[in-house]
């Protein structure tokens, strides 16, 4: 396929479901057969449907094999069209992603904390209670 140009305002018009366009980092991805198929959700993407979606793409961490999928994806690059606005909105919405820190076997760090407080808590009161038996 041959590249396009593309601008925002033409990418807006595909803002839906059916049609959905999205720019990660000036390049424009047809996603309309992927949203299904999205690890995050259909819902994900169709909310970011026509935008820039570069810093929600970046917020969060993507499989190894991502680059191939946007490589059979792409279909141009943003060009800006005189009269446009330089810093185009990003999302509706202005999501905010935040991802959330991961161990490498994919255990959030959150969930070790909570473990570790709940393990701390229980040996503190185990303690107390033998102490307060007059054994250690």
């Amino acid at each position: 396929m041959t590249a396009k140009a593309l601008s925002h305002s033409a990418v807006a018009t595909h803002n839906s479901k059916d049609d959905l366009y999205l720019i990660v980092h000036g390049k424009v991805y047809d996603c309309t057969s992927f949203a299904a198929d999205h690890p995050g959700g259909e819902d994900f993407l169709v909310e970011l449907a026509g935008q820039d979606a570069t810093e929600a793409f970046e917020g969060v961490s993507h499989s190894d094999g991502v680059s191939a999928i946007l490589e059979d994806l792409y279909i141009g690059d943003v060009k800006r069209i005189p009269g446009e606005p330089v810093d185009y909105p990003r999302t509706k919405n202005h999501l905010s992603i935040s991802p959330c820190a991961t161990s490498s076997d994919g255990i959030s760090f959150g969930l070790y904390s909570v473990l570790i407080g709940a393990i701390s808590i229980y040996a503190g009161c185990w303690y107390i209670s033998n102490s307060a038996a007059g054994t250690h």
